[in-house]
């Protein structure tokens, strides 16, 4: 098997986290430059950006498990954080 760090155009990268209680969060994924970024949420695109600054947006969750998703649009980066606070 190959891993690849650098996603290129259509690649994505996911995570799966866990809430402690329902609440509204911010979500925000760092990446390296060289291109822009979707930011999924449980299917559902919240935000997009260039690559190289943070891409965030503020989503209502309910307390259990949720999927974020990190979607190559062009060029190619790598994801260095998300974080959920």
């Amino acid at each position: 098997l190959e891993f690849r760090r650098v996603l290129f155009r259509s690649m994505w990268k996911g995570y799966i986290f866990r809430t402690p209680r329902a609440e509204i969060y911010t979500i925000t994924v760092t990446t390296t430059r060289g291109g822009a970024a979707k930011l999924i949420v449980n299917d559902e695109v919240r935000a997009e950006g260039t690559t190289g600054q943070p891409i965030s947006s503020e989503i209502w969750l309910n307390q259990g498990a949720h999927a974020i998703r990190v979607q190559n649009i062009s060029g190619s980066f790598d994801v260095q954080s998300v974080e959920v606070k």
